[in-house]
């Protein structure tokens, strides 16, 4: 399956955003990518408060994203492969500015 981000108007280049409202999504929670077929997924994922986990026995696709997510899992052999566009990339458990 193949996601894409908006490429015009007040989303453009966001893919996944997570509601920013402490009652509304608690830090404790888990967003799960699960893959059963190979996806492709194009355009940021915004989850600053939570986990996002990525699980699945088949490999993602290409991903041209910028991933922000409080902590980041990758379960049950997760495989993703992530296209470089030549911005820069931030190493787990470090910080990188994404212009």
């Amino acid at each position: 399956m193949l996601f894409r981000s908006p490429t015009s108007g007040s989303l453009s280049g966001l893919l996944i955003d997570e509601d920013r409202t402490p009652s509304v999504v608690p830090a404790s929670s888990t967003n799960s990518i699960s893959n059963g077929t190979t996806n492709t997924l194009t355009g940021a994922i915004y989850m600053p408060r939570t986990i996002l986990t990525f699980g699945g026995m088949n490999p993602m696709g290409p991903m041209s994203v910028s991933l922000i997510a409080r902590t980041m899992v990758f379960s049950n052999n997760a495989k993703v492969s992530l296209a470089s566009s030549g911005a820069a990339v931030a190493a787990p458990g470090s910080v990188a500015l994404i212009q």
